[in-house]
């Protein structure tokens, strides 16, 4: 990986956590390595490195592997999807958790820096198309569905969204000393049901014959996935705002 400087790390896990940011960007360098792209470039005149992972803990914490010390980040940011938690968090709502957990593990918890956590409120008083929230957050090990969304809320009320990468990626930039922050968006909210695992990745499209019958799964795919894309779309709104605000001498 070639040597950067002041550079903002992005990291998002899908095509489509990335995918506008990635257009954005003015690219200069562009690799693979395992399921993991890395894109390199600029935007407003920052540094970018551009990170999609690929989903979960294990193909994230393989991802960043790559990150050293000695490509001087000076930030990172962990974009994409969550599940929430709250009944009044709806679908494309941001939440900025002031607090990451790790599920089943509840005293090994991230937090990001007071600094960073003021300077996106500042951004959410700008950004009007959705609602912002500024929740703890937990990484699971699978997606949670309404009933056990529902469970998790009862225990743990203060709770806002539920992610499958967000801990990894605060847990290695803490180690680091990196400054990071996660900006998640929600793509089902407690009451929308998960579909069934094949049914969660955009790959199922690609072949009908893997389909369920539209009479008992298809509303359910339909409407996730929808959900999906308009929580992506919005999700990198707030980034690129994030980023122009942040290019402002003095405003980060």
């Amino acid at each position: 990986m070639k040597k950067t400087a002041g550079v903002i790390c992005i990291c998002g896990a899908t095509d489509l956590e990335t995918h506008w940011i990635r257009k954005l960007l003015i690219r200069e360098e562009e690799w693979a390595q395992g399921s993991a792209l890395y894109t390199q470039g600029s935007y407003q005149g920052k540094r970018i490195l551009l990170i999609k992972s690929g989903i979960g803990g294990k193909n994230i914490k393989k991802a960043l592997r790559l990150v050293t010390p000695d490509q001087e980040i000076g930030m990172a940011i962990n974009i994409g999807c969550a599940g929430s938690v709250m009944p009044h968090m709806r679908i494309a709502h941001i939440n900025i958790p002031v607090r990451i957990g790790l599920y089943m593990n509840e005293t090994d918890e991230c937090l990001p820096e007071k600094r960073l956590l003021i300077f996106a409120h500042s951004v959410a008083m700008g950004f009007k198309r959705r609602k912002v929230h500024f929740f703890p957050s937990l990484t699971v090990k699978k997606a949670f569905d309404r009933e056990e969304k529902r469970a998790l809320h009862h225990t743990a009320p203060e709770l806002g969204s539920v992610d499958l990468e967000s801990y990894y990626f605060a847990r290695f930039f803490s180690e680091l000393h990196i400054p990071y922050l996660i900006v998640r968006s929600i793509s089902d909210n407690w009451d929308h049901g998960i579909p069934a695992v094949p049914y969660l990745s955009p790959s199922c499209w690609k072949s009908w014959r893997r389909m369920p019958r539209p009479s008992i799964e298809l509303p359910n795919i339909v409407r996730f996935h929808l959900g999906v894309l308009l929580a992506c779309w919005v999700n990198q709104g707030f980034i690129r705002s994030f980023i122009r605000k942040a290019a402002i001498p003095g405003r980060l």
